[in-house]
């Protein structure tokens, strides 16, 4: 199997995941940001997730309003920084919403982008257009290990 199509097999399990609720620190049968990456991360084998080393530990329990570089720091542990010129479909983006990094978002196979929201009105995973508006918010690119 060629890496497009394994990252295309991500993608689609990721997409098997919209309507999944939202729960924050969700790894199922609810899911935040971060479980969405998290669960697609340990199914495929894609990075660490053993949450139980101690390295893991300074990250279990964030807040909903996680401090600032919190999140980076855990991707800079745990992901590969790229370019976002070079990023393809399973690669994450980490975006700032309210001027902080904290969230998490699987672009998909036609500029799209696959995350879990917790927005009035709307508590679950999402797929839709990567807009000028979520563009807007992108603060770092990251691939999974496995991909790299």
């Amino acid at each position: 199997m060629s890496e497009i199509s394994d990252r295309l097999e991500v993608v689609e399990y990721v997409r098997s995941l919209i309507g999944t609720p939202f729960g924050h620190q969700g790894r199922g049968p609810v899911l935040d940001c971060i479980g969405v990456a998290y669960v697609a991360a340990e199914k495929f084998s894609l990075a660490d997730t053993d949450m139980e080393t101690e390295k893991a530990r300074k990250y279990r329990g964030y807040s909903r309003f996680p401090q600032d570089g919190l999140l980076r720091q855990a991707c800079d542990e745990y992901l590969v920084k790229i370019r976002r010129s070079i990023m393809q479909p399973a690669d994450l983006f980490l975006m700032s919403v309210f001027r902080v990094e904290s969230h998490i978002a699987m672009l998909g196979d036609n500029n799209t982008i696959i995350h879990a929201v917790n927005l009035p009105g709307r508590k679950e995973v999402i797929e839709h257009r990567l807009s000028e508006k979520w563009e807007s918010a992108i603060a770092g690119c990251y691939r999974f290990p496995a991909f790299n």
